[in-house]
């Protein structure tokens, strides 16, 4: 099974970096997983990440809230002390979630899904009944 990845930021967690990249979707672990299904693939994996560093995102956002003006570049200027321990926490959630840890909580949902097995086409299966080699 060929699994498929989007990265998609819940909602509830409305700020300027969001709008200023354009996301437009927002889901709910469960909406997420519902589209997923109705489309026709089965859900894998589903948790939340940026789950530990969660408290000073949202510290960060509360900050930032109600600023009329908003620089991009603020998101890429920590000092490198700071920049250092977020990067190693973030690598910390990813052995966990590689490990088979489920976040509840997080900034963005990652679900991984699949198409059934009976869903699949086979190149072979048309050579099959064309009765060539």
């Amino acid at each position: 099974m060929q699994p498929i990845r989007q990265i998609v930021p819940p909602p509830g967690l409305q700020c300027r970096v969001y709008e200023f990249s354009r996301h437009r979707r927002r889901y709910t672990a469960r909406e997420l997983a519902d589209k997923v299904e109705s489309a026709g693939f089965r859900v894998l994996r589903k948790t939340s990440f940026v789950s530990l560093l969660l408290p000073v995102l949202a510290l960060s956002r509360l900050r930032d809230r109600g600023k009329t003006a908003y620089d991009p570049s603020t998101e890429y200027g920590l000092p490198d002390a700071v920049d250092r321990f977020f990067g190693a926490v973030m690598s910390a959630e990813r052995r966990l979630i590689g490990a088979g840890l489920s976040f509840p909580v997080g900034s963005s949902l990652l679900l991984a899904a699949g198409r059934p097995r009976a869903a699949r086409v086979s190149c072979r299966s048309r050579a099959d009944t064309d009765g060539e080699p």
